[in-house]
């Protein structure tokens, strides 16, 4: 319900271009004639692939915003080529919403007046001065970037992101070579484990084979780690269909120390298919 009046007061639909109602879901929005599609990288990738091989009819929208994950440029020009319209990058953050967004040169400028956005040692720190009472002071957002100045003043001001790298649109957890889904559904399923529950602790997925995740959780459930096993299968089940093996460790550390995600995938794509690391 929550969801449903949020959508309704920013005038706005939700696509979920995988799954058996895939096709339909992507040919419903596109029949809403929208002005923006907005969305994470790797999902407007799989929407794009749907109405290329459809060969779905649509009006174009004005301007398509890729968000939360890396893109390539060869990946723009398609989705550029798909939907007719131009593709942009926006780069943002939970803490402090929309940090940059790419104008139609390619520059990303830093957008929001209130963010000092700064580099050290090739990690973005980000202060939010409006924040009187808990305010970010050189905050680690956990991604690193090269911050250059530009004579662009297209919009905000000269400065802008010129690389970034940390998050990458390798976020798709398999269920097999052809069935996969992405791993936000997860950290979802987490999510509404723990509010469920009533509880809270770290945790840490990592996929090395196909139709088994495992996860490694920082204490034991108050029901169990057969709960938390049981609520995940069921919530990915619910989401795709069909079944995934959860391999729960409580209280071990997985080797991915440096990773910041909460999702580390080894099974990598590859244009031929999928192969293992």
């Amino acid at each position: 319900m929550k969801s449903n009046l949020k959508d309704f007061a920013l005038n706005r639909k939700v696509c979920f271009p995988m799954g058996d109602q895939a096709e339909e879901s992507v040919a419903c929005i596109l029949s809403w004639k929208p002005d923006y599609l907005y969305g994470y990288a790797s999902l407007l990738l799989e929407a794009a692939a749907l109405v290329d091989k459809q060969s779905l009819r649509f009006m174009p929208p004005k301007c398509v915003i890729c968000t939360a994950e890396t893109i390539m440029p060869a990946q723009k020009e398609y989705l550029t080529a798909v939907f007719k319209a131009p593709v942009v990058e926006e780069y943002g953050a939970t803490e402090f919403d929309i940090v940059a967004f790419e104008c139609g040169t390619g520059h990303r400028h830093f957008v929001n007046p209130w963010l000092v956005v700064r580099e050290s040692y090739g990690s973005l720190l980000v202060s939010d001065v409006s924040r009187k009472s808990t305010s970010f002071i050189n905050y680690d957002i956990g991604d690193s970037g090269m911050i250059k100045d530009s004579e662009c003043t297209v919009i905000g001001g000269t400065h802008y992101l010129a690389a970034l790298e940390g998050r990458t649109i390798h976020r798709f957890a398999y269920i097999d070579p052809e069935t996969r889904f992405h791993s936000v559904d997860l950290g979802y399923a987490m999510n509404e484990y723990q509010c469920m529950e009533n509880e809270v602790f770290s945790f840490r997925i990592i996929q090395s084979e196909f139709g088994a995740i495992d996860l490694y959780i920082s204490s034991v459930p108050s029901n169990g780690p057969v709960s938390l096993q049981q609520f995940i299968q069921n919530s990915i089940r619910e989401k795709t269909g069909r079944d995934i093996v959860v391999n729960v460790f409580v209280g071990e550390k997985s080797v991915e120390l440096a990773e910041k995600s909460y999702f580390v995938q080894r099974i990598r794509e590859t244009a031929s298919g999928v192969v293992l690391t």
